[in-house]
């Protein structure tokens, strides 16, 4: 017979493991089981131009009326709600589905813009959003001759 060193750690870490698949299958299975909800942080790109800003939110799958933006104190929020519900009837069972996904989106606003012509448009599963700058506060570039 020979004799094995164990370390303490390994035990722990497998320890730990254990415990974190089996809570992981259970909160699987026990969601799967009942309504499920899903909280979606979208892809953002933000681009400036001379005269705006350009926000794109990657948001496919969802309508055109699910979204919501509002503007507060300089503050822009987007957001989206969306509820399914799934119905399937047998003769001795029916089987209901309820799936809900939803996201929050904030973008604090510079002075800049112009909070009136903000313009959004849903297109191809991507959220534009246009912030034109005010006229007096778009930089221009003076080239100052040296004498």
């Amino acid at each position: 017979m020979s004799l094995m060193k164990i370390s303490p750690y390994s035990l722990f870490n497998q320890l730990v493991n254990d415990f974190f698949n089996t809570w992981d299958k259970t909160i699987n299975q026990s969601s799967q089981e009942s309504q499920e909800i899903r909280y979606v942080i979208p892809a953002v790109n933000i681009s400036e131009t001379d005269d705006s800003y350009a926000i794109e939110v990657a948001v496919p799958g969802i309508k055109k009326e699910d979204f919501q933006l509002e503007l507060e104190n300089n503050t822009l929020v987007v957001k989206s709600s969306k509820k399914e519900e799934n119905t399937k009837k047998q003769d001795k069972y029916t089987v209901r589905e309820f799936n809900y996904t939803s996201f929050y989106r904030s973008f604090n606003l510079p002075d800049t813009i112009d909070t009136e012509k903000i313009s959004a448009q849903y297109e191809n599963g991507v959220l534009h959003i246009k912030l034109p700058k005010l006229p007096s506060k778009i930089s221009k570039v003076k080239t100052i001759a040296i004498q």
